[in-house]
């Protein structure tokens, strides 16, 4: 999907050199800044903190950060995608059809949204498609409806893509459960491995993530997708 693929490389590229190149290799007072924003409240809760990350990386304060992200948070419910939506398609890559797609999500609330999807669009269409139902069929077993998904293909105003970029650690955290769709290019992708990293630096709660592997990355075939998983995360971390 190349209009969204290009908003994740903006995004990405945004993050990479204001946030983990500033934070691993000590960007001057940029713990400094986060702390002080942070000392403006007691204990930090997840979404204060991923507001202190946003009011560093777009030079505002912790309360501005977060109120621009309230006023941005969307998310669509699972029975409004198709398989289609999952497809990267030049065809769709028009400010009428990004238009259309944001038009099928809605405003959200802190709290209320279910999950925050996080995939690649490389990984391949039928095993995603496959695990986001099975996630869907479980947790309408549970709770009796529809769940409601931050996406990013629906939830981010293409139009507006830069005005979003300091949001997203506040969405992130918003969302109730980080659910991961790991395929053979997930942990290919920078926006992915961002994503992971925002939110262990901001939530910090691994009971919230939820990781559910693609049958495609089971490589080879005698491991389980599980074991897959754990061997490319395993491989990515000797590697970085």
């Amino acid at each position: 999907y190349d209009g969204a693929e290009s908003m994740r490389r903006r995004l990405a590229g945004f993050f990479a050199f204001q946030f983990v190149v500033g934070a691993i290799t000590a960007w001057p007072n940029f713990r400094a800044r986060v702390q002080a924003r942070l000392s403006s409240f007691g204990e930090p809760r997840s979404r204060r903190t991923a507001a202190a990350i946003a009011a560093v990386i777009g030079n505002n304060s912790v309360d501005e950060a977060e109120e621009e992200a309230k006023k941005r948070l969307r998310y669509i419910t699972l029975d409004k995608l198709t398989k289609t939506d999952l497809e990267v398609s030049p065809t769709q890559n028009t400010p009428g059809f990004f238009k259309l797609l944001f038009g099928r999500s809605s405003p959200g609330s802190f709290g209320e949204i279910d999950a925050f999807i996080s995939h690649s669009w490389h990984d391949p269409v039928d095993e995603k498609w496959d695990a986001l139902q099975a996630w869907r069929d479980r947790f309408k077993a549970r709770h009796g409806r529809e769940p409601r998904v931050w996406f990013d293909k629906f939830c981010i105003d293409q139009g507006d893509v830069d005005a979003s970029l300091t949001c997203l650690p506040v969405h992130l955290a918003a969302c109730n459960t980080f659910l991961m769709l790991v395929g053979p290019t997930y942990i290919e992708r920078m926006w992915c491995v961002m994503e992971i990293f925002i939110f262990m630096t901001a939530v910090k709660d691994t009971s919230r993530i939820e990781c559910i592997p693609l049958l495609a990355s089971q490589e080879p075939q005698s491991q389980t997708p599980t074991e897959g998983v754990s061997a490319m995360f395993r491989a990515f971390s000797h590697a970085n």
